[in-house]
């Protein structure tokens, strides 16, 4: 009985474990959230002032936390995404 007790509580994990798991698309986060309003992810990053990539990182974490990307899994991808959008 408890092992089969065990048995269900790892098959209840490993099956939540893809939906918790999953990456998130960056651009298609991108597409249906901001490219209604910022058509050009390029030029929206690179207008931003910022010495380094830390801080250009550390902008658009508190920026999108207040500016529609509340979730940190998204907000990362978007980042990520958005850095390497970014012309030197």
């Amino acid at each position: 009985m408890r092992k089969g007790m065990v048995s269900l509580g790892l098959s209840a994990l490993v099956l939540a474990m893809p939906m918790a798991a999953q990456a998130v698309d960056a651009q298609s986060a991108w597409n249906t959230s901001c490219a209604r309003c910022h058509r050009d992810s390029a030029a929206l990053v690179n207008g931003v002032q910022a010495v380094d990539e830390a801080a250009l990182r550390a902008y658009l974490e508190t920026f999108l936390a207040r500016h529609r990307a509340p979730d940190p899994a998204v907000r990362a991808a978007l980042i990520d995404w958005l850095v390497a959008q970014r012309s030197e």
